[in-house]
């Protein structure tokens, strides 16, 4: 046919090619010049930065919306004896001389400087006021201010309120390993009779002791994965060792048309906890009874021998509190003893004062008195 002709294309992820023959496979002449050329792009990004992003916004948003509820809650009340507690925090960041011309004062949580002082003297963290409220301390409940600024941190920092009733962190539910058993049953494969369990509920004390020691991530999973009755490869095992040892796993292992990872370590995975849901469909079972036990062994580790995490909390700062004041007497005692009177040639001045961007000390660690930005 002499109207025929083909066209082919090459097309990549930043360029496409094309040519245009005759029938007979010979180019095609358009404009005096043979068709084919190409034209080259920018290459296409995927949507896991804008979701970042999306999802950042939709967190803050609805700690927004948390906050206010909680304003509203206490609104009436504080405003009897502070009209202007709410103002002051929502105008916090700002200098003193914006806050001036509102006429805010300096103080955050009291008007009186002195009152001010007294509330830190007493409670130097928010961990200590909330310790205090915990115990029923009569000081801490005497103003509507101090259960105001508690629960404002619990609710901005949202916690975990998905289980009802009481967790205990000293006991593991042995009935957890038993559904994760009962599911992975029911998944095996009809020609696989050669065993009727995949673990024993016997073994949560091996698993837990596995959990909580110090090898590295990679031996743990190993010996996890030991606990397991299995006789080829399991690809939701895998998973499972991988995940509740803190580690992350790609679901494309799983299926290559599969997108996200399970990572109980980032804030991504409850961002995207059902966008995983739905792509595991029934198998997200195993993600759910995973997150159970890697909850329950990082509170674990978190508490120790304590009931509270604001006791917790408190210990770590007053432990601080102990080495920081030990650390202190030993420089000073180098510096007498090396005789150095020179401010900025004495060991205290280098670990505690110096505010050189390029310093690696103690108040870039703590971020006070330093121009550098906050260490991890």
């Amino acid at each position: 046919m002499d109207n025929q002709y083909f066209i082919g294309l090459d097309v990549g992820s930043n360029s496409i090619g094309w040519a245009v023959t005759d029938g007979d496979y010979n180019l095609i002449r358009l404009k005096g010049k043979h068709a084919w050329g190409s034209r080259i792009f920018t290459e296409a990004k995927d949507k896991k930065e804008r979701r970042g992003f999306r999802s950042t916004r939709r967190r803050i948003a609805r700690r927004k919306y948390r906050i206010k509820l909680l304003d509203s809650i206490f609104a009436e009340e504080i405003s009897k004896i502070d009209n202007t507690f709410f103002l002051r925090l929502a105008n916090s960041s700002f200098i003193f001389e914006d806050k001036k011309e509102k006429g805010i004062t300096r103080n955050l949580i009291f008007k009186k400087k002195e009152n001010e002082k007294e509330f830190y003297k007493k409670y130097p963290t928010i961990w200590h006021l909330r310790k205090a409220l915990m115990e029923n301390d009569a000081d801490a409940f005497s103003d509507v201010r101090n259960v105001y600024m508690a629960l404002h941190h619990i609710i901005k920092y949202r916690g975990n309120f998905l289980l009802e009733g009481k967790f205990d962190a000293s006991k593991f539910d042995n009935s957890i390993l038993s559904d994760l058993n009962a599911y992975l049953v029911s998944k095996k494969e009809n020609d696989d009779n050669s065993f009727e369990e995949y673990i024993s509920s016997n073994c949560s004390d091996k698993m837990i002791s596995i959990l909580l020691c110090n090898e590295n991530k990679k031996t743990k999973q190993k010996e996890l994965l030991n606990l397991f009755n299995y006789e080829k490869s399991n690809k939701l095992l895998e998973m499972f060792a991988v995940i509740i040892t803190g580690g992350s796993y790609s679901l494309k292992k799983i299926d290559a048309s599969y997108e996200y990872e399970v990572d109980f370590t980032k804030a991504s995975f409850d961002e995207n906890v059902s966008l995983i849901a739905s792509t595991l469909g029934d198998d997200f079972e195993v993600v759910r009874i995973g997150k159970i036990i890697y909850d329950h062994i990082s509170l674990k580790k978190l508490l120790g021998e304590e009931r509270y995490i604001s006791n917790v909390m408190v210990n770590i700062f007053e432990n601080h509190k102990i080495d920081l004041n030990l650390l202190k007497k030993v420089v000073i005692d180098i510096d007498k003893n090396r005789n150095c009177t020179e401010e900025k040639k004495r060991l205290y001045f280098k670990i505690f004062k110096e505010k050189d961007k390029k310093s690696v000390n103690y108040s870039a660690f703590v971020h006070v008195n330093t121009n550098t930005k906050k260490r991890l």
